[in-house]
């Protein structure tokens, strides 16, 4: 890591990208201390809500490095979109959370593997009529501005997430009162869905700002939060945070300084890995010999995250099943992996990866999204579309999602659907989603946070962002409601597979292409970095040794 400045950088960059430059040195010294290991009483958590776990016991989100740290280094990360907001009540995506996590502690942390542990609050019970919430809260914790972190705080939170108008908070609809009967109690009333609480909590909706800044500018573009970062900069370009001195666990954080730096272009980005200017970023699964080659440290692992065509059902073509299934069966998804991806992006009809809990082993490709264009146009002429239709798709400008868009716009001019390609600068293409100005949509999506509900909740269930048709297949309603009130993973299981199973039998509203493995490139001295299986990027605990 290291002091990077952000005038310049994007220039520096692409003359870079255009000469081909090659990796970088560390440049400078600097104080050396420790960084303790981060430890939780998770004892203490009394939890009876489902975590997306793969592995058994959750862990702590990261662990320190041993040995001696450079606590004055500054670790640089770069990314494909920025934020429109600092404020996790108006995110218009999912993916910026990353820009929420350095200034706000959360009620509950997820951890890298997607288990959950005590955050703001040290514990938290759901009684057995899975009608009543309660969460404890530790002591000693406040905001940036000293004021602290009471049942009251959080109950302002919690009651602003619920009713602010515009909120994108998911997962608070079924609370039905919120109350501080002492300073470190507050409990949640809940119509329904009481389960899938300690995994809200963990995400945006669990993340606490300072009231007093509730009702003013700041809590847009300088919020005052309770994470281990304070803001110095914001902008289109680049943001970045100082570490707070007062954080209750400051020990344990790694940088001095993190840096966000907003780089659309994958080239780009990972040149500015190479030539130092940058310590780290994600990489597309093509990127990854490249990256080897040049002597970066690869980390790779699956994530809850997948490529998609989403699809809006008010367009008179989409509403109808056979004319969804035939664009999947349009769609060469073993080709696209092979071809553009170098394998790194495994075909799947589902939205989340093998191995992982909520995967159904029955929904394959093989069976639900074989190539065929063939049985394409026949299930086009079967819907009263013989001839096809005109279809607009939007992207963002972002390099995978643009060449995907020219791939499925091949592939889908194949059977006669015409398209017309919209590429948007992502905010924008975010923001459009959300109102419906798309009559179908490529992009990524994350569907694994909150929870594994969330995506099915969004994309299938009426009023979710992105399903402006508010279309759902038959029978679906009510068993999303039987899944939501699972207190446990076994329960759930097999609630998530029927699922999957109802959405594809009648033709799925978002066509799943592939699920690619997250890869991140790293300076080889970069220590704690790791793949979060749900996205929720977490740098705090990311260290260089000293020396």
């Amino acid at each position: 890591m290291r002091n990077v400045r952000t005038a310049g950088l994007l220039v520096g960059v692409l003359a870079c990208a255009l000469s081909a430059c090659g990796g970088g040195d560390d440049d400078g010294s600097s104080a050396r201390t420790s960084v303790t290991e981060t430890t939780t009483d998770e004892g203490s958590t009394a939890s009876t809500a489902p975590t997306d776990a793969t592995a058994a016991p959750a862990t702590t989100s990261g662990e320190a490095a041993a040995g001696e740290v450079d606590r004055d280094a500054t670790f640089a990360w770069g990314y494909s979109t920025g934020a429109d907001s600092l404020d996790p009540a108006k995110s218009t995506s999912s993916f910026q959370y990353m820009f929420f996590s350095p200034l706000y502690d959360s009620l509950v942390y997820r951890t890298s593997d997607g288990g959950l542990e005590p955050g703001i609050a040290e514990s938290w019970e759901l009684s057995d009529d899975g009608r009543t919430f309660t969460l404890h809260l530790a002591a000693g914790r406040s905001f940036h501005d000293g004021t602290p972190i009471d049942a009251e705080a959080v109950k302002a939170n919690l009651e602003r997430y619920m009713n602010l108008e515009g909120s994108t908070i998911v997962g608070l609809e079924h609370v039905e009162s919120v109350n501080a009967p002492d300073e470190r109690t507050v409990v949640l009333e809940v119509s329904s869905q009481g389960g899938r609480l300690p995994a809200v909590l963990s995400d945006r909706a669990g993340m606490m700002l300072a009231p007093s800044t509730f009702d003013t500018d700041a809590v847009d573009r300088a919020p005052v939060g309770s994470g281990p970062f304070t803001l110095e900069r914001f902008t289109d370009a680049v943001v970045s945070y100082t570490r707070w001195p007062d954080y209750h666990a400051v020990d344990d954080v790694g940088p001095a300084r993190i840096e966000i730096h907003v780089l659309p272009d994958d080239n780009t980005r990972l040149v500015a890995v190479r030539s130092g200017q940058l310590d780290a970023t994600f990489i597309r699964p093509s990127q990854r010999a490249e990256a080897e080659s040049a002597g970066l440290q690869v980390i790779a692992g699956p994530r809850n995250f997948v490529y998609s065509l989403s699809l809006n059902t008010t367009h008179p073509a989409l509403a109808r099943a056979e004319v969804r299934k035939a664009i999947s069966h349009a769609i060469d998804r073993e080709g696209i992996n092979a071809g553009v991806y170098d394998n790194g992006c495994p075909a799947t009809v589902q939205p989340y990866p093998i191995g992982f809990w909520a995967n159904n082993p029955e929904l394959t490709v093989e069976e639900h999204g074989a190539y065929d264009p063939d049985r394409a146009r026949q299930l086009l002429a079967d819907a009263g579309f013989p001839d096809g239709f005109d279809l607009s798709i939007g992207a963002p400008s972002i390099t995978t999602y643009t060449g995907l868009l020219e791939l499925v716009q091949g592939a889908l001019g194949e059977i006669g659907i015409d398209v017309t390609p919209v590429v948007q600068e992502s905010v924008q293409f975010a923001a459009d989603v959300g109102e419906g100005k798309h009559e179908a949509w490529i992009g990524p999506v994350e569907t694994g946070r909150p929870d594994v509900l969330t995506f099915w909740q969004t994309a299938y269930m009426p009023g979710g962002r992105g399903n402006i048709g508010d279309y759902s297949p038959p029978g679906f309603q009510e068993l999303f409601a039987r899944a939501a009130e699972a207190a446990d993973v076994e329960t759930l299981t097999p609630l998530v597979h029927d699922l999957g199973a109802l959405a594809i039998e009648h033709g799925a509203r978002v066509v799943v292409v592939c699920a690619p493995d997250l890869i991140l490139a790293a300076d080889d001295r970069i220590e704690n970095l790791v793949v979060p299986i749900d996205g929720n990027y977490d740098f705090r605990y990311v260290v260089e040794p000293a020396g």
